[in-house]
């Protein structure tokens, strides 16, 4: 208890300096890749909200800034478990609870999650071929993402020397498989009936 000062130093540097930059060097990666692959990317490190689409996902009249169906980088806990206290104990997988983080499929063309977990169950085949190609689905929960966690040495160095491509390169291959199975979430985003 002696050290409850440097303890919340240290939490207090997490929160308010590592999680901002974390999220803008995630962004920076997300938007990057997205612009070479021909998908759209969008970063607000301000917002902790990076997410990507395809432009095959938007109808006429979408706003390709608020599309219906994407894929955005968020934590997922393990169940029952409550979610890290910042964002570098998530993408490290350091907290107890071993939180990871994922690029999570969401369509908001669904009204409610038990329309959503339905429409994954009734279209089986499809998340069966997206988890072949490197997703998670939890039934349960309704979560289909690509996960990935940062080697926690790997981002110390990276703050130290101000350079994120390698630290972040499981983000990076993430993105990858998201595009590797662009014709598997096509084929959800079609299917999908709200």
């Amino acid at each position: 208890m002696r050290n409850i000062g440097d303890i919340g130093a240290a939490i207090n540097r997490a929160e308010n300096e590592i999680d901002p930059r974390l999220w803008s060097e995630a962004g920076l990666i997300v938007t990057s890749a997205a612009a070479t692959m021909g998908w759209i990317g969008h970063a607000d490190a301000a917002e902790e909200a990076v997410w990507l689409t395809h432009a095959d996902w938007l109808e006429a009249g979408d706003d390709e800034n608020d599309p219906p169906f994407y894929l955005a980088l968020d934590e997922r806990a393990e169940p029952g478990v409550e979610a890290e206290w910042t964002w570098l104990a998530s993408f490290t997988g350091a907290w107890p609870g071993r939180a990871t983080m994922g690029l999570f499929v969401g369509d908001d063309r669904f009204r409610s999650n038990a329309g959503w977990k339905k429409h994954l169950r009734s279209n089986g085949a499809i998340v069966d071929a997206l988890v072949a190609r490197g997703f998670r689905y939890d039934g349960a929960s309704g979560e289909l993402y690509v996960p990935f966690l940062v080697e926690s040495e790997a981002l110390a160095k990276a703050f130290e020397e101000d350079e994120f491509e390698v630290a972040l390169q499981p983000l990076a291959a993430a993105v990858a498989i998201v595009n590797d199975a662009h014709a598997e979430l096509s084929a959800l985003y079609e299917l999908a009936v709200t």
